[in-house]
């Protein structure tokens, strides 16, 4: 069930899909949804996923009291998030599983970028050892958009942290992380741990070459740095993360089968990371 709102242009380069769910984050997710919009010019979509239990019909939430709260919920995002210059249009997607929902939405809407917020695991979650919600993990292998997912943790936003090595895209993580730079005027640090094959001029050629490729060299100052001996490297980027009030961490381009679609890294820093992270899955991670 779509809301109407006001139109942008045609001439606007994609859309975005946002996914309402939790109240208390609808007002971060909108300001988030905002800055990329007035950035990279996108129409904003707020949805919410009703879901209907396998028992019942899906027509049976029309008229239903859960999609009037659906309605209030997207009222409110639309409130929150329209800015002078972004319009936001409202729709309520019916499913049986929120996953499905937001492929179904994003495909009907024709969105190449979803952002949602993270949801904390279950404890029936964490006991049987899943590591991550699942339903992102059904998105980002279901659907043809790029997929960010968003763990509130600071309102504040002073610095920006951008961990990158010589496989990341940085499509979709640059520009986040220049439309919340040029929303918020805060500094971007591209940061890259050394590993043991590699020094530190060679890193920095690799680096400089893929940021001047990605025309993403005056992101921001790209820090290069060999982690403390003994300490273990993703320590040690949690710990620099934490010196910032957003890390920015892309999908780690091709993750082992016993790992998540996201990687072990990304899973671990969004998990574990005192600061805001949003955590990329763009679609050229997998090699398409």
């Amino acid at each position: 069930m779509t809301m109407a709102g006001d139109e942008r242009s045609e001439d606007a380069i994609a859309t975005m899909l946002v996914g309402i769910a939790n109240p208390e984050t609808i007002q971060r997710l909108m300001d988030l949804a905002e800055c990329l919009a007035a950035y990279a010019e996108y129409n904003v979509i707020a949805t919410h996923i009703l879901v209907v239990p396998p028992q019942a019909h899906l027509g049976s939430a029309r008229g239903s009291a859960e999609m009037a709260q659906a309605r209030q919920l997207l009222l409110d995002a639309i409130r929150q998030g329209a800015g002078e210059d972004v319009p936001v249009k409202g729709v309520v997607e019916v499913a049986r599983e929120v996953s499905e929902g937001l492929v179904s939405a994003a495909e009907t809407q024709e969105a190449s970028l979803i952002v949602v917020g993270h949801s904390e695991l279950r404890e029936e979650d964490e006991a049987a050892g899943k590591r991550f919600d699942r339903v992102m993990h059904q998105v980002a292998r279901n659907s043809e958009a790029d997929l960010v997912v968003a763990k509130f943790r600071r309102d504040r936003v002073r610095s920006i942290l951008l961990p990158i090595n010589t496989g990341l895209n940085l499509r979709v993580s640059g520009m986040l992380a220049g439309a919340i730079c040029r929303a918020k005027s805060a500094p971007v640090t591209l940061i890259h741990l050394l590993r043991e094959d590699e020094t530190e001029e060679q890193a920095r050629e690799r680096l400089e070459a893929l940021l001047a490729e990605q025309e993403m060299e005056d992101l921001g100052d790209l820090v290069i740095e060999q982690p403390p001996e003994g300490v273990d490297p993703l320590d040690r980027m949690l710990e620099i993360a934490n010196g910032h009030d957003v890390a920015i961490v892309g999908a780690e381009p091709r993750p082992s089968i016993a790992e998540s679609i996201f990687g072990s890294w990304a899973e671990r820093i969004a998990t574990q990371a005192e600061c805001t992270v949003l955590l990329v899955r763009a679609k050229s991670a997998d090699g398409d």
